[in-house]
């Protein structure tokens, strides 16, 4: 069923649930009391959704569920490992070892490197009945110092850079290991189905799928462009009978749909690795005072982000009869359009009105890079200085361009995926663990926007994008997209010719310069037009 515009009206008014460890934490002690002026009004609501340690959230629960709120709580918890070497002091966490309050008293020195752990709860329930429940915990375990590396100068002639690092034997990396504990259980009262293969009929059952899974999951940084990746979960899928219409147990049997009466118990391992690089492209100009030289107003900066990952997985079920094994791969590639002002321009020196419009559409664009979270200590005084700061400016001068102000001038992805399943001798995989492609998947990742969620579903699946997406008004953007994928039962169904394909236009609502939901209306062959809209997966 397609989304309803109530769907679309709440997300609009909810576009500020999105991830908390990327979201501003925004002081609601003091925005929400000044709620109705605009951006202490933005302010109020995402800090309803972003603030420590209870906040809320929207999404989380499979697509084709309805519309679903819940809430997180989430606590960081910093200690120091009394097991490991003596660490400088500023490594040290004042809470657990506070600085003495009379500079004559030497400080005991307990030693031990700084740790993180990072436990977090969080349930949401949707408005068809699903729900979901989750308990899990980040560990950053105290294994590694500071330390101190040469990188090679950034062009030739220049002196070489000294960066710092965390150390761990012969490593040295900006990340460091982090292992991440989960349990959760969730119901999804309604999955569609519409047949297995890249040709299945537009026909649609749908099914109730609960689950129940807990895992361990550990990634280990090598060098900076690399991290090896390995967990084990248990996974414990219960498929309950329905007798309704469209139910697959209605319209299928245990013969023609495999797994419709199995409810496997899986070990689940997996053994993978992830990739990571980013260059920055920008011209190097002399900086001068001198006014007599006129730099231009912008240069260009071009920033390329490159993300890949690769991973073998193995069900294996305890009863015998549905283990198999998973092939998964991805990448994403990101071309961040930009460019960094030179001098500085503002509304009284500049007439006419054409280039008063030029000036003011650099400005919208060239407010620079957000403020990171992490340098706001006061929340209460960092919301008044920024209100005290718009409303000076608006009664003095109507635009203001400064030196280094980072101009923003959209994204291009691109993004493929491929799965490949194969059933181990004499198994078979249960229809509901293969991957799907259309719309969303149930770990809410998008694939074909100009069709229905869950469309096509098969042992193999792919899918191609390519998406630019340019902020309009903060938090809102513009963007159009190309997708292209299928899901089959071999890999020749994936070949080039067997292809769905889509195409359209919508909304990105980001915060922070993190994507957190699209609102779109696509159109695939075959399809018609299909509005629809996805959050990115909260917890």
């Amino acid at each position: 069923m397609r989304p309803r515009l109530s769907c679309f009206l709440l997300l609009l008014f909810g576009f500020t649930g999105v991830f908390s460890t990327t979201a501003h934490p925004q002081s609601m002690e003091y925005s929400c009391k000044h709620f109705f002026h605009l951006h202490q009004g933005i302010d109020c609501v995402e800090a309803l959704f972003s603030e420590d340690p209870f906040h809320l959230v929207f999404g989380s629960v499979p697509p084709g569920n309805g519309v679903a709120i819940g809430a997180v709580w989430q606590k960081p918890i910093h200690f120091v490992s009394p097991f490991a070497p003596a660490v400088i002091p500023d490594m040290r966490d004042s809470a657990v070892f506070p600085l003495p309050k009379d500079p004559g008293t030497k400080e005991t020195d307990r030693g031990g490197y700084k740790s993180l752990l990072l436990p977090r709860l969080g349930a949401a329930a949707s408005t068809n009945g699903s729900w979901y429940l989750t308990g899990s915990a980040d560990w950053l375990p105290g294994i590694y110092k500071d330390a101190v590396r040469t990188r090679a100068p950034l062009k030739p002639g220049l002196p070489e850079r000294k960066t710092t690092c965390h150390e761990f034997f012969i490593l040295c990396t900006e990340s460091v290991l982090g292992i991440h504990f989960e349990g959760t259980h969730r119901v999804a009262r309604t999955i569609s189905f519409y047949g297995l293969g890249p040709a299945s009929p537009p026909v649609k059952s749908t099914f109730r799928l609960d689950e129940t899974y807990g895992s361990v999951q550990a990634r280990m940084p090598i060098v900076d462009t690399f991290t090896f990746v390995a967990g084990v979960e248990g996974r414990f899928p219960n498929l309950p009978v329905e007798s309704h219409a469209n139910s697959v147990f209605t319209n299928f049997t245990a013969a023609t749909l495999p797994g419709l009466i199995s409810e496997p118990a899986y070990v689940h391992s997996n053994l993978g690795f992830t990739t990571q690089a980013r260059h920055v492209y920008e011209a190097i100009t002399k900086e001068t005072d001198d006014p007599n030289v006129h730099l231009p107003l912008l240069k260009h900066r071009t920033a390329i982000s490159a993300k890949g990952e690769f991973a073998y997985h193995w069900y294996s079920d305890a009863s015998g009869n549905s283990s198999f094994q998973q092939l998964t791969a991805g990448t994403d590639v990101a071309i961040e359009l930009g460019a960094v002002t030179q001098r500085y321009v503002n509304s009284t020196s500049v007439s006419g009105f054409w280039s008063r419009t030029f000036y003011r559409v650099v400005e919208h664009y060239c407010g620079g890079p957000p403020a990171d979270p992490r340098t706001v200590t006061d929340k209460k005084q960092d919301a008044e200085q920024r209100a005290n700061a718009a409303e000076q400016k608006k009664s003095q001068i109507s635009f203001e361009i400064k030196p280094r102000d980072r101009c923003d001038f959209g994204t291009l992805n691109f993004r493929a995926h491929l799965v490949t399943s194969r059933a181990t001798t004499g198994n078979v995989i249960p229809f509901y663990m293969l991957p799907t492609v259309g719309g969303q998947d149930i770990d809410s990742r998008v694939s074909l926007r100009g069709f229905d969620n869950y469309r096509f579903r098969g042992a193999d699946a792919t899918f191609f994008q390519v998406e630019y997406t340019l902020p309009v008004y903060d938090p809102f953007g513009a963007m159009v997209f190309y997708d292209a994928g299928n899901a089959g039962n071999t890999l020749s169904d994936l070949s080039f010719g067997h292809l769905r394909q889509d195409a359209g236009f919508g909304i990105n609502i980001r915060i922070l310069r993190m994507p957190v939901a699209q609102i779109y209306l696509a159109g695939g062959r075959g399809a018609g037009l299909h509005p629809g809209f996805n959050l990115v997966k909260q917890f």
